[in-house]
C-alpha cells in the first residue's frame, strides 16, 4: 500500500497540474501573453569585430522601445576578438578563450547569425548568405545596411613573404605563432650544436 501512495503522489500531481494549465486559460485566471510586435524593419550589420558589436550595441539603446525593429549580425565566427592580446596566446600567458568571448553574450535582442556572406544586392536590398555545412544559400533582406568587415592580411603580391610570414590577426595565427615558438625551443634543447642551437 505505501508503495502505491508514493507512487499515486507524482502522478496526481501531474494529472493537477494539466488540469490547471487546461481550464485557467478558458477560466482566464491567467494574462494572456501578449504578441511580439511584427519586425518591420531590417537593420543588417556585416561583421563581428570592436565596430559592428559596438554598433549592435548602439542600436538595442537607440531601438530599446521599438521592438519592430528588427537587429541581425553576420559574422565568420561566434565571439569577439581582443585583438591587442593575441600576443600573450601566442606567449602561452592568456587561453585563447580568455580573450574570445561569444558574441551572443553582448546582446539582447540582435541576432547573431554564424555564416559567409556571398555578396549584397543594394538594388533589391539583400544580402546573400553562402552555402556551407551550418547554412543553405539563401538572402536576407535589409532596410539600412551597416559594413564593419575589418581586414585581412595584404602581401602587396609579395608571394615569397606571403609563403614564409606568419600572419597575425586572428586566434588561429595567435596559436600557429606559440607552437612555433615552442616547437623551436623544443629542437634546441635537443641540438648539440652551440651554433645551431643558439640560431
Amino acid at each position: 500500500v505505501t508503495g502505491v501512495q508514493t507512487c499515486a503522489l507524482p502522478i496526481s500531481g501531474l494529472v493537477y497540474s494539466l488540469l490547471c494549465r487546461l481550464f485557467a486559460s478558458r477560466l482566464r485566471l491567467t494574462e494572456p501573453t501578449p504578441e511580439a510586435p511584427k519586425i518591420t524593419k531590417h537593420i543588417i550589420i556585416i561583421g563581428g569585430g570592436y565596430a559592428g558589436v559596438a554598433a549592435a550595441q548602439a542600436l538595442e539603446r537607440e531601438l530599446a522601445s521599438d521592438l519592430s525593429v528588427g537587429i541581425w549580425l553576420l559574422s565568420q565566427k561566434n565571439y569577439l576578438l581582443h585583438t591587442p592580446m593575441l600576443s600573450e596566446v601566442s606567449s602561452s600567458a592568456v587561453n585563447a578563450q580568455n580573450i574570445s568571448p561569444p558574441l551572443r553574450s553582448f546582446f539582447d535582442r540582435t541576432q547573431v547569425v554564424l555564416c559567409e556572406v556571398d555578396g549584397v544586392d543594394l538594388e533589391r536590398g539583400v544580402v546573400l548568405i553562402a552555402e556551407d555545412a551550418r547554412n543553405q544559400a539563401r538572402e536576407l533582406p535589409f532596410d539600412h545596411l551597416l559594413l564593419a568587415v575589418g581586414g585581412v592580411a595584404n602581401f602587396f603580391g609579395n608571394k615569397a613573404v606571403a609563403a614564409e610570414a606568419f600572419t597575425f590577426k586572428s586566434l588561429q595565427d595567435a596559436m600557429l605563432l606559440r607552437n612555433q615558438i615552442i616547437d623551436m625551443f623544443e629542437r634546441a634543447d635537443v641540438e648539440s650544436d652551440a651554433a645551431k642551437r643558439q640560431r
